[in-house]
């Protein structure tokens, strides 16, 4: 009877595992400063990433992006250079040197200028 349990609690414990891995781990709802599809402006994305991602804590107001436009060929049609008017920030959860979103206005709204 032992030997069942063991092996039950193993089992969950893998597929517990299992699941968390493939699922990401905890996830964190960021406001990301970014090109938008036109590559004509930096908008709010509101995302979830991985609560051990790296890349977000570089995205800080001030630093330069540039916006590179393609053709189905990928022949670059149009590329900006946009200077960012904000961080990302973090609606909920946690994300290693980024910041939390400001409370009160301006809070950061899907697809408006964050430039």
């Amino acid at each position: 009877m032992n030997k069942t349990i063991f092996t039950a609690l193993a089992i969950t414990a893998l597929t517990l595992t299992a699941t968390t891995a493939f699922a990401g781990g905890p996830k964190t709802s960021l406001a990301h400063c970014g090109c938008n599809a036109n590559g004509d402006n930096l908008e709010w994305q509101i995302i979830n990433v991985s609560s051990k991602s790296k890349g977000h804590q570089q995205h800080l107001a001030g630093d330069m992006e540039t916006c590179v436009v393609t053709d189905d060929a990928g022949i670059i049609v149009m590329e900006t250079n946009f200077e960012r008017g904000e961080s990302d920030c973090i609606i909920s959860g946690s994300l290693e040197n980024v910041g939390n979103c400001p409370t009160a206005i301006p809070f950061p709204v899907q697809d408006e200028s964050c430039t």
